[in-house]
């Protein structure tokens, strides 16, 4: 490890260097190391906000580098996006500042899965 550490230092990047010791590349290290993992799909969010006035949300256990569809409602509010997971599965995002006090739903939707998680704005 010291040695892979010494040739990033040395300017080599991680993915080149990992690959040269390990004989696989980093990609491959990921699936195996999470490919035993059955995670579920999940959103969560924060409790604490920002600097804006916004909410942290994540969502988990979603396939890598795949397009998950979010919508958040509430009353007299409805949004939709899609955006793209990470390496891993994951995406954060915010929500709140603009919005007014209230309960909304928050539902993360892919092709294979979808996760549902509630916003509370009310107590800013």
């Amino acid at each position: 490890m010291f040695a892979l550490l010494a040739e990033v230092g040395g300017g080599a990047r991680f993915e080149d260097a990992y690959r040269a010791r390990a004989g696989e590349s980093l990609d491959e290290l990921i699936a195996r190391f999470t490919g035993g993992l059955a995670l579920a799909p999940t959103a969560r969010v924060g409790t604490t906000l920002d600097g804006s006035g916004n909410l942290s949300w994540t969502l988990g256990g979603f396939a890598p580098n795949s397009d998950v569809r979010i919508t958040i409602t509430g009353k007299s509010y409805d949004l939709a996006f899609t955006v793209r997971t990470d390496g891993i599965g994951m995406y954060r995002g915010t929500f709140g500042s603009t919005a007014a006090l209230g309960t909304y739903t928050l539902t993360a939707q892919s092709a294979k899965v979808h996760a549902t998680a509630t916003i509370e704005t009310a107590s800013r």
